[in-house]
């Protein structure tokens, strides 16, 4: 029996014939049985009548409908007075209450009716077994406070419970599914007696099955240098309706299908689903990003593996990296740029924080289970201390929201089944402000700020970046020494040349411009914030195969590695050691005066 029918009814052969349907928008297309596309709706009606059993809907814009095409005309008309029955008004209705619940009521009433020894029959002698499919379910019974439900609502969430736990209700074989469009919306008590049944986004198997169907029904739609595969790989986890769009609309221009507005679409789509807690990262921007200098060695090599070993689905790959080290160091681009290197999906986290009571759990919730559904994907948090609370002794003054999105995360973290399918780079200049429960779920790995040696090297990149590429390698070097003295970070230098060239005749050549950038570069960096980001980067490595001065493979210490000042004090000069005592207290002891 194929996939869809199965999910659904597979929690009624559990012994629950009452389900919260989410996930997967039902009226998304779909291949059908014979090659078709057609709405998921009506591929999971024909399966379940494969199976015996009738596809009804009720919502409140729509009422109570069915198609029954596929049904002989003595069962039509079998269902017909049933369906009759279950729209029912009462004789005296009260000409103030929502005429929709008293529907909605009526339908409840005649399913625990549909129960008794004498329901309806079709005309092969088999009973007639119903799936009532309610969507927009949160519209008819919303999550809020028990006073604040009319009466009609009450009465609606006691019918729907006293379903769920009803013995001929569930000997009966028929189901009744309450489908979500916005996940967590329904009434709490609802959300904490009923099982839940998520439809997934279609994969990129899936996707090429009907990538597959789109070419027949499209055939005008080029395949211009790239395959079937590409396009599916390119839109999975996201629904078919926008890959649907974009065949057709290069089928009725004739033009070949581009896989930019592809990745556009499921960018789109993504943050839909989500509601704005997952953006997709931009890979083909992100791919172009260059950084160099020994401090980013060390840490893009363990990124990029970790990145190839989600890519290949090991296990043992890590899978929580925390960049920690100080402004202007390159931590959120050797992220982004990890990132889009590694061949999978890449999304940066969005807090799902809300001003209405519920709304943040909901989301971040929603959040973490799409992170989850997108199988192998990486995701970003960059300044991951601001984007959440870390550390639960410091008040929160929210009723404990942050607390209970803190829980979430620990235990997103935790999970070990996700080694291998999901990865989450996030950054950090102040890796004290989080706690001892959070930070122990991180492998934390020092990116320190650039030393003196590889400002010539980061200039030129930056360069290029900007599309200079005639910089000498005497003005790369004598700029380097000028910024350096005034202890610039890369972003001032990039800012400085900019302004210099805003400032100039055009004619004006690349190392004139660049040594006038140099002189007149004030130097605005917090030398302070840089000091402590890297002294807080170093307390809390956890390995010293970190380290850029110690060999990659055997840990040995290179007395030779150029250490900054500032951290070569803690450094023994022979074994390497850390110093964490001294290194602690000054760490304590800055943290008081540098605002980092």
């Amino acid at each position: 029996m194929s996939t869809h029918a199965s999910t659904i009814l597979s929690q009624c052969r559990n012994g629950h014939p009452v389900a919260i349907l989410s996930g997967r928008d039902l009226a998304d297309f779909e291949t059908g049985g014979n090659g078709r596309i057609m709405p998921l709706v009506d591929v999971i009606r024909e399966q379940l009548w494969a199976q015996g059993r009738v596809l009804i809907e009720f919502s409140r814009s729509q009422g109570l409908r069915s198609d029954a095409r596929e049904l002989a005309a003595a069962d039509q008309r079998v269902l017909s007075d049933l369906l009759a029955r279950l729209s029912q008004p009462p004789a005296n209705p009260n000409a103030n209450e929502d005429r929709d619940m008293r529907l909605f009521n009526t339908l409840l009433t005649g399913l625990l009716n549909m129960a008794q020894p004498n329901g309806p029959v079709l005309s092969d002698g088999r009973p007639l077994q119903l799936v009532v499919v309610v969507n927009y379910a949160e519209h008819l019974l919303p999550r809020s406070e028990p006073g604040h439900k009319t009466d009609l609502q009450v009465r609606a969430l006691e019918g729907v419970l006293e379903l769920s736990k009803s013995l001929s209700f569930r000997r009966s074989g028929n189901t009744l599914l309450l489908n979500e469009a916005r996940p967590q919306m329904l009434d709490e008590l609802l959300q904490r007696q009923l099982p839940a049944i998520v439809l997934a986004q279609p994969n990129a198997a899936q996707k090429l099955v009907f990538a597959h169907a789109l070419s027949q029904r499209y055939p005008q739609a080029l395949l211009d240098g790239i395959t079937g595969e590409e396009i599916a790989n390119a839109a999975s986890n996201t629904p078919n309706r926008s890959l649907e769009g974009v065949w057709s609309s290069a089928h009725h221009d004739k033009v070949a299908i581009d896989i930019r507005q592809v990745y556009e679409r499921k960018q789109r789509d993504i943050a839909t689903i989500s509601e704005g807690t997952l953006v997709a990262l931009d890979a083909e921007n992100n791919a172009r990003i260059q950084l160099t200098g020994r401090m980013i060695e060390r840490p893009m090599r363990m990124l990029m593996r970790t990145a190839d070993g989600i890519r290949r689905g090991r296990s043992g790959t890590l899978r929580n990296i925390l960049l920690a080290g100080p402004p202007s160091s390159g931590k959120t681009q050797l992220a982004m740029l990890a990132a889009a290197k590694a061949g999978v999906s890449a999304f940066e986290l969005v807090t799902g924080k809300s001003q209405w009571v519920g709304e943040s759990e909901r989301r971040t919730m929603l959040q973490l289970r799409l992170l989850r559904e997108q199988g192998a994907s990486i995701g970003l948090i960059d300044e991951v201390e601001h984007r959440m609370q870390l550390d639960r002794n410091r008040p929160s003054h929210d009723s404990g929201t942050s607390e209970a999105i803190m829980g979430m995360y620990q235990t997103f973290l935790a999970d070990a089944s996700l080694s291998g399918r999901v990865g989450l780079f996030a950054t950090s200049n102040r890796p004290f402000a989080i706690s001892d429960a959070m930070r122990q779920r991180w492998v934390i790995v020092p990116v320190f700020s650039a030393v003196a040696e590889d400002l010539p090297a980061i200039i030129k990149a930056m360069l290029d970046r900007l599309g200079v590429t005639d910089a000498s390698p005497a003005a790369l070097q004598e700029a380097a020494q000028e910024f350096g003295r005034k202890n610039a970070s890369p972003r001032e230098i990039r800012e400085s040349y900019v302004a210099a060239r805003c400032n100039v005749p055009e004619e004006m050549g690349t190392d004139e411009v660049l040594l006038l950038a140099a002189r007149t570069s004030i130097g605005l960096s917090d030398q302070g914030a840089t000091i402590l980001g890297d002294l807080a980067a170093l307390q809390y490595c956890g390995s010293d195969l970190w380290l850029p001065w110690r060999d990659a493979t055997s840990g040995v210490f290179d007395p030779s590695f150029p250490i900054p000042a500032h951290l070569k004090q803690f450094v023994d000069a022979t074994t390497g050691v850390i110093d964490q005592d001294k290194l602690g207290k000054t760490v304590e002891e800055l943290r008081s005066r540098v605002n980092i």
